[in-house]
């Protein structure tokens, strides 16, 4: 572009200077136009730089298409390769290989609409090439043959017009990448909007629950509603004071327990009404299958502290309390634990976890869904003997272990 507007700068003035005036015979109107080249030069582009407007607009249509295809591909792909021991166990692969053929086909669709547009520009752009070496020829020509103008002043004159119009055609040689340009502009741009209207959400004080920090150590519901991001209320009206050291049975809507789950965390706080935390102890949240990062099964289970806080003797002792004393010798070993350890397993390594971290305000969501019954009463049990003094907020459908709590929440 830099490069356009030197070189129209330079050649503007010969161009205008070469036009000389021509009048313009109406009659009895006769109206000199001076530099009338130019003219026509900024007429012509405009006009062109128009049609190779309304000829890349399809790609970028595609462009956005082809994009998304090929983000669902890989967001396929990967999905699958979180869940290919489920997906092997029940012999759902010409399944996943059907879906998978589906939305590389649309990938190939997407190509071929992509492909079309870019010809459709190729088209344009090779005519409108062509026609640039023989147009400044055309309309200096008649003031030659009229006798205005030597040989030399009209090919001077078709040179200077010829690299005007280049210039002037930056947007017709580059609408191409212009289209890709504007194709990524509005997926970021529509993505910023999406967040600015959730920070606006997000100021509005009476569309979310507030959460604040308390001197005290209690956990506190104050007129809490939770809601959708939509608007439809889930639950209403809790009010609950909760000490140090209780056990807590969430029960009704397990979809609502989660979302309560996420407004303490301060995740998705849509509602109403004031949580308060306690200032004093740390908050530990069990989701049913815990992160487990690709590295060594050290690093995974000490996540996201460092491997140095937890010593050997530590790891041994709580693999050992949970029943994962067989993974002791590989420790150091490297692997995608997600894949290569069963749910009940990482379940398990999640409890691991919990016991190295000793929180005093624990939050079970179906953090034990995959064992059974009397698993998870152990589990339980396990955290009341080695944290006696920690409050515990449970999320489970299992029916044993009710003893172990001392209230339930009804949602």
């Amino acid at each position: 572009m830099f490069y356009c507007i030197l070189l129209l700068i330079g050649f503007s003035q010969v161009l205008w200077s070469n036009s000389g005036v021509v009048t313009l015979d109406l009659g009895e109107w006769q109206i000199p136009i001076h530099g009338h080249l130019v003219w026509i030069a900024i007429i012509y582009t405009a006009l062109a730089s128009w049609l190779g407007w309304q000829v890349s607009l399809p790609l970028t249509g595609a462009t956005n298409a082809r994009q998304s295809a090929e983000a669902n591909f890989r967001a396929g792909l990967r999905e699958a390769q979180e869940n290919s021991q489920a997906i092997a166990l029940i012999h759902a692969d010409s399944h996943e290989r059907h879906l998978f053929h589906e939305l590389f086909y649309m990938i190939r669709k997407t190509w071929d609409t992509q492909t079309a547009a870019w010809r459709n520009i190729q088209i344009f752009s090779t005519g409108y090439a062509s026609l640039n070496m023989a147009f400044p020829i055309l309309i200096t020509a008649p003031r030659y043959i009229l006798g205005s103008i030597t040989l030399g002043a009209m090919m001077q004159a078709a040179q200077a017009f010829q690299q005007m119009v280049g210039a002037l055609s930056w947007p017709v040689g580059n609408a191409g990448g212009i289209a890709e340009w504007r194709a990524s502009v509005e997926r970021t741009l529509s993505l910023l909007k999406v967040l600015a209207n959730l920070e606006k959400e997000l100021g509005k004080p009476d569309h979310w629950i507030q959460v604040k920090s308390s001197n005290r150590p209690v956990l506190a519901f104050r007129d809490l509603s939770i809601a959708k991001y939509d608007g439809p209320v889930l639950a209403q009206n809790i009010n609950m004071e909760i000490g140090q050291g209780e056990h807590v049975l969430i029960t009704g809507n397990t979809y609502t327990g989660t979302k309560l789950f996420r407004a303490i965390a301060g995740i998705r706080p849509w509602g109403r009404g004031v949580i308060e935390l306690p200032s004093q102890g740390r908050l530990f949240f069990m989701p049913p299958r815990p992160y487990l990062p690709t590295s060594t099964l050290r690093n995974a289970i000490c996540y996201p502290a460092s491997r140095r806080v937890f010593s050997q003797e530590q790891l041994e002792q709580a693999l050992r309390l949970v029943g994962l004393e067989n993974l002791i010798d590989q420790l150091d070993q490297q692997d995608n634990w997600i894949n290569t350890l069963a749910r009940g397993e990482q379940q398990l390594l999640g409890m691991v976890r919990l016991l190295l971290n000793r929180p005093q305000w624990i939050f079970l969501q179906e953090a034990f869904d995959s064992l059974d019954s009397q698993e998870e009463e152990r589990m339980l049990r396990l955290i009341g003997e080695q944290l006696p003094d920690a409050t515990l907020l449970v999320i489970s459908h299992l029916p044993n272990g009710a003893s172990f709590y001392s209230r339930r929440l009804a949602l």
